[in-house]
């Protein structure tokens, strides 16, 4: 019985605070990167002592929403177009796109966390997320290279550059809050340059890619494997 109640307990735990990562992240969406713990705790109809019963500080609150913006990206840049994208030329307009979509939606957290505002001037977490995002597209790039004929080992240094190239040209894109040009020609101008970099670091490797061939593995459920 004792047993059951600490798992209810933790279970409980675990769910308050990913409402108050929640809420802090629509806090510094709404109100921007100078949002207090005040501000936040009303934003999730608590108290502000029970922030700090979750975390230490402001910076631990806001190194948990770095994490949840990590893991929004990685379903909306891996995830989603994996699952579905029928060639690698729609799979990297897909995850461009969701990625776009969420800096359009969400300004204030991104540009907060690209400034590295949010953590008081530590990059660390962010710069960590970035090298899990990296591992995560080279493990993907890997996937496909192997069904369009390109490389499938080495892909570690194309895949942090694709997540800094992205990183710098969203930055430019939102750096004033507002987006330069709309979603559609940010994913066609950024696409070209990231197909452009994919072909030329395959072709160093003595391959020719073909972005049009199908992705039999991705046109299934992520847990398959293999050719249709």
């Amino acid at each position: 019985m004792a047993d059951r109640r600490a798992t209810r307990w933790d279970s409980h735990r675990a769910q308050v605070r990913a409402e108050l990562v929640e809420a802090a992240f629509r806090a510094v969406d709404q109100l921007g990167p100078d949002v207090s713990m005040q501000e936040i705790a009303a934003e999730a109809g608590k108290p502000k002592p029970t922030l700090y019963r979750y975390f230490a500080d402001r910076g631990e609150l806001f190194e948990a929403v770095a994490d949840r913006v990590k893991e929004l990206i990685t379903e909306r840049v891996v995830v989603l177009p994996m699952s579905s994208a029928p060639t690698a030329r729609e799979l990297l307009r897909l995850g461009l796109t969701g990625y776009a979509d969420l800096l359009a939606a969400h300004p204030n957290v991104f540009r907060a966390l690209m400034n590295d505002m949010l953590l008081g001037g530590g990059a660390s977490r962010v710069l960590d997320n970035g090298r899990l995002l990296a591992s995560e597209i080279a493990a993907m790039l890997g996937d496909v290279g192997e069904q369009i004929g390109g490389p499938k080992d080495n892909v570690e240094l194309p895949a942090a550059a694709i997540v800094g190239a992205v990183a710098a040209a969203a930055d430019w894109w939102m750096k004033d809050g507002v987006p330069k040009t709309s979603v559609e020609q940010f994913v066609a101008q950024l696409e070209a340059v990231l197909a452009g970099m994919v072909e030329a670091t395959a072709k160093a490797e003595g391959f020719m890619l073909d972005f049009d061939a199908p992705l039999y593995a991705f046109a299934r459920p992520l847990a398959a494997n293999g050719h249709g």
